[in-house]
């Protein structure tokens, strides 16, 4: 009873009584039916234990609305790191071309919209799907070159975008490219 006697000024004495009546907590406060017979067992005034019982109920009511609106706002917080991956995700296409040269890769993307994103890091695989491996980090533009390839070589690239905080993206879309052989 310490926090009814907190919350609503009850004096010391009438919170002890209250507890030898079976009245432990706000809620069992606001959860009694019989106001009248709670006044003979406890000794209170009824008149107190009825302005008592109006304020646990208010304040039930009021910790109910509070925890309402922490669900909304997880929910929401939930659904706006979903919407900004989905985001950063769907703004990485990527797309291989060999017209400078056939012994290199020239990567390009669509850079993500996000203004938190400080650069990209590419990966390459030469199984379909991976594993993958890191062959640049911190690629500042929407363009990369990779001299590191064989010819008649098929990789498998796919872009991360990585923001202020050092967060990564979800991996592009994979895409496949094959260095063409040397005549």
């Amino acid at each position: 009873m310490k926090l009814l006697a907190e919350m609503f000024g009850v004096v010391p004495g009438y919170s002890a009584q209250l507890e030898n009546a079976g009245v432990l907590t706000i809620l069992d406060l606001a959860r009694a039916r019989d106001l009248e017979n709670l006044s003979r067992t406890s000794s209170v005034p009824i008149d107190l234990l009825g302005q008592w019982q109006e304020r646990a109920v208010l304040e039930l009511a009021n910790l109910s609305r509070r925890r309402r609106w922490v669900g909304i706002l997880v929910v929401v917080m939930i659904g706006l790191f979903l919407a900004i991956a989905a985001w950063s995700y769907a703004s990485l296409r990527t797309k291989a071309d060999t017209t400078n040269s056939p012994s290199s890769a020239l990567l390009s993307w669509k850079a993500s919209r996000s203004p938190d994103v400080v650069g990209y890091s590419i990966y390459r695989s030469q199984v379909s799907g991976g594993p993958y491996q890191r062959i640049a980090i911190g690629v500042k533009g929407n363009s990369y070159v990779d001299h590191d390839v064989r010819a008649g070589q098929t990789y498998y690239y796919a872009v991360l975008a990585i923001d202020k905080r050092g967060l990564a993206s979800i991996y592009s879309s994979e895409i496949p490219f094959t260095i063409p052989a040397h005549p």
